[in-house]
């Protein structure tokens, strides 16, 4: 059956039966179908028979088997030698024809290297920048081109030998029950660590890239505003060149939850600072066992050796196995490449989208995750060819899971959680509430119920707590004692006593369980193309605001403004054509698209790009007049004996208080992708223009924001171009306007005085589903999913002004299909969706002074 018709045999099944769809938990966000979540299949694939004995024995160690099951997983081992799978075509077909069988297939976990004595094959991907091949597992999990869609996540314990699985196994298993560590303050505790470096003939530090850093700085502000207790950092970069910094093993060492690195890097290790497979080995951590985010070339190439040479075990592999089974060391799972020359660009993009999907409580396991932050290189750099090689489907590949796919990451020291209700049953049921240590509610614990060590039942825990799980007489027998497991990554696993004591007869039911919606915005900012306010040149009264290539600078407002709901008296420039209310200290050059979690929050982007002063040598301005004097320190950087002045880079502000106005003018500045041609290169001359809102009011009071153009070029072909438009403090939100050429005929127009105005409204959207028999008489949307056109019934008791609008999630709106005076009775619309991409899109029908609003889904 083709992909068409299997999604709509699973339309058709919501539409015409009671049974809603099942799917597993860590599909949530990924799947947008309605869908019944829980937990799924964990299949484990072995290269060889002989290895089960060794993974379930309790002799050696847990049975990993229970274990899963004790997760709530249903755990099911294969082995290629009883299968006769010997390639990875075969491997591939296996899983796929098993997934269409198993629809709640989950995770997959690969056990044995590619190669040796217990060998499990992979795929391989030509690199674009060497003449090399890749190792990648990802292949196994899509099928036919549809790359971005793994139909199950994978993962690889990396075995060559008896003790790598025992190993991988104890780690795996103490992560989740945390029974040997003493050090459980460590998950509030993280280490990032970061090397600018680049080399070559000629390179100086000045040349180095400076965005690994960068990335890490952006994670570290992250980690503390989450709550992290402790973040230590080791840093290589032009101001801090010590190679060997012990600060890596002294922390690792210590007992840190999470450990994240950007830089540079291959097999071996980290290069800047010095952290190879050799360090690993001596380390001393115990069970105080790391994740470890390695966004770097090469540091989970698990095929080093797949050409004939190279290492045994890389980087990666040395983590997850080090140390024996009673004294483990290195780390319990880690992500990293096998291409031996990822981008910066896309690891930080990569690392960012990861890491705001983790702290936002969207994705709580590793390969789910790191799925995350592939799909925002695919966001970032759709269609993006480099040397014929698709870059976004590249990446999909190269990043992979050495260890458990599945495991939990924790971001907060574990705390207990308890239920509320009978333990001794006197019905064929469960039926508990569970509350952490302060008596609230927990919500998406995956709750286990284990006889003998099988499992024989599961639930998620709702919005209140509760989970229910039916008992099947025939199966366990009044008298009989259980196990309940209760799950979840911020908290220990339970293990509560369940006695069947008897049968009253009651009927089974369970709670709702209610997927959390996607948060709105407070507020949307509509867009207005081509507005007329007016050019008011700052060049001329303004402020010289004394920035250089890559700079910020604080200013004071000289009112107070509000945006997305707060409420500024100050806001960060930068040179790169963007400006923050929220206090920024990174210039970032490199533009993402809106809304997007790196970069500065609380964003004005009129033009956000690499702009660019064609080389002026850093200096220290003593008597603030924005220019080189004799006597002032400079970087001499070629050595000629004198200070170069590249371009002229002018950035000033103005207060109109003619029309209560606050402009900043970035005038006449050059773009780094054509600098070096200066003078016969490109300049830009654009303004951002802020309207007092207690002058201009409106009915949310905030404040208004206008784009104003005399000169642009948008010719940043490899930096993503230019990203125009404004973004929310908490950048889940915003209104785009231009990102990545995506609209080309903007962009020519943005000369001589063209505007672009953002007006603030209230969330249209941020009304709460009508689920009344009444307003569903009212509001009929079906089918639901639909594609490409969806019906729109709706009915008027008496004559009145109708209008019907689509909003997608953000509160933006897609398009008005009526607004027009109506009389009484039944009405029938049709929106087609047309270019629309698969999402959930929310129907709003205006009948005078009443709203009713409905969710529904385009499936493509």
């Amino acid at each position: 059956m083709n992909k068409k018709l299997t999604l709509l045999f699973c339309i058709i099944s919501i539409l015409f039966s009671n049974n809603m769809l099942k799917l597993p938990l860590s599909h949530q966000g990924i799947d947008s179908r309605p869908a019944e979540y829980e937990r799924g299949i964990f299949l484990i694939v072995l290269a060889s028979q002989s290895l089960e004995n060794w993974l379930g024995d309790q002799s050696n160690g847990e049975d990993f088997i229970e274990f899963k099951k004790s997760q709530g997983y249903d755990v099911d081992v294969i082995s290629l030698d009883q299968l006769g799978i010997d390639s990875n075509t075969g491997l591939k077909g296996h899983l796929q024809n098993y997934k269409n069988n198993n629809p709640m297939l989950e995770y997959v976990l690969l056990v044995g290297d590619w190669n040796g004595a217990y060998a499990v094959p992979t795929f391989t991907i030509p690199s674009y920048n060497f003449e090399e091949l890749d190792v990648t597992d990802y292949t196994y999990t899509y099928v036919g081109q549809d790359v971005q869609n793994p139909r199950f996540f994978l993962g690889r314990w990396p075995v060559r030998q008896i003790q790598d699985i025992l190993v991988l196994k104890a780690k795996t298993i103490e992560h989740t029950r945390l029974e040997q560590s003493t050090n459980l303050n460590r998950f509030n505790e993280a280490l990032l660590v970061a090397g600018n470096f680049k080399d070559g003939a000629g390179v100086q530090p000045w040349d180095w890239p400076v965005t690994p850093r960068w990335t890490s700085l952006w994670l570290l502000d992250e980690l503390y505003d989450y709550g992290y207790d402790d973040v230590d950092t080791a840093f290589f970069h032009m101001g801090n060149q010590n190679e060997y910094n012990p600060n890596i093993a002294n922390s690792w060492n210590e007992g840190v939850g999470v450990i994240n690195y950007r830089g540079w890097g291959d097999a071996n290790g980290w290069h800047k600072p010095y952290f190879h497979r050799e360090e690993i080995a001596q380390l001393n951590n115990g069970w105080d066992l790391p994740i470890v985010f390695s966004f770097v070339c090469n540091t989970g190439d698990f095929g080093n050796d797949y050409s004939g040479v190279g290492l045994e075990k890389c980087f990666g592999e040395e983590m997850v196995t080090a140390g024996s089974p009673a004294n483990p060391k290195g780390a319990v799972a880690m992500i990293g490449p096998s291409d031996l020359d990822t981008d910066t660009r896309f690891n930080n993009v990569m690392c960012g989208a990861m890491w705001d999907e983790i702290l936002e409580f969207r994705k709580t396991e590793l390969a789910p995750a790191l799925h995350a932050g592939k799909d925002s290189v695919r966001t970032e750099f759709d269609g993006l060819i480099i040397n014929n090689t698709d870059i976004p489907g590249f990446y999909y590949h190269i990043y992979g899971v050495l260890g458990d796919p599945s495991i939990p990451i924790r971001l907060t020291n574990p705390t207990s959680l308890s239920v509320i209700g009978d333990t001794s049953l006197s019905n064929s049921f469960v039926s508990l509430q569970i509350v952490d240590e302060n008596g609230d509610a927990v919500k998406d614990v995956v709750a286990a119920l284990l006889f003998n060590g099988d499992l024989i039942g599961k639930d998620l825990s709702n919005e209140s707590g509760w989970i229910d799980i039916d008992i099947d007489e025939a199966e366990i027998n009044i008298g009989s004692e259980m196990s309940l497991y209760l799950n979840h990554s911020n908290h220990f696993q339970e293990n509560i006593a369940i006695a069947f004591n008897s049968d009253s007869g009651t009927e089974f039911s369970e709670h709702t369980y209610e997927v959390t919606p996607e948060p709105l915005a407070d507020y949307i900012y509509s867009i207005s193309l081509n507005d007329d306010t007016n050019w008011e040149e700052a060049s001329v009264n303004g402020v010289n605001l004394c920035l250089t290539d890559d700079t910020v600078t604080e200013i004071e407002l000289p009112f107070d403004f509000n945006f997305y709901g707060q409420n500024y008296t100050s806001m960060t420039i930068s040179s790169n054509g963007w400006a923050s209310f929220e206090r920024c200290e990174i210039p970032y050059f490199w533009n993402f698209s809106i809304p997007f979690p790196l970069g500065p929050s609380a964003m004005l982007a009129p033009f956000m790009d690499d702009l660019d002063d064609n080389a002026k040598e850093p200096f220290e301005d003593l008597n603030g007049n924005c220019t080189y004097d004799d006597g002032e320190w400079f970087q001499d950087r070629n050595g000629n004996g004198y200070w170069d002045q590249g371009e002229d880079f002018d950035v000033y502000s103005l207060y109109d208080e003619t029309y209560n106005r606050f402009i900043i003018q970035w005038n006449n500045v050059s773009n780094g992708e054509d600098d070096e041609n200066c003078p016969d290169c490109v300049k830009n001359t654009f303004q951002l223009q802020l309207f007092n809102q207690d002058i201009y009011e409106n009915i949310v009071n905030q404040g208004g924001v206008v784009f104003v153009y005399q000169e642009t070029h948008d010719i940043d072909e490899n930096g993503n171009f230019s990203t125009i438009g404004i973004e929310s403090p908490d950048q889940n939100f915003g209104s785009q306007v231009v990102f990545n050429d995506g609209d080309s005929e903007i962009t020519p127009n943005l000369n001589n005085g063209y505007a672009i105005r953002f007006t603030a409204d209230n969330n249209p959207l941020d009304i709460i589903d009508n689920n009344s028999d009444k307003e569903f008489s009212i509001l009929k949307t079906y089918p639901n999913p639909f594609n490409p056109s969806l019906n729109i019934e709706y009915s008027l008791e008496k004559s009145s002004n109708v209008t019907v609008s689509i909003y997608d999630l953000n509160g933006r709106l897609i398009e008005t299909i009526l607004d027009a005076y109506q009389t009484m009775g039944s009405h029938k619309i049709k929106w087609n969706s047309k270019s629309m991409a698969t999402s959930v899109y929310i129907v709003k029908l205006e009948l005078g002074q009443d709203i009713y609003t409905q969710r529904v889904v385009l499936l493509k």
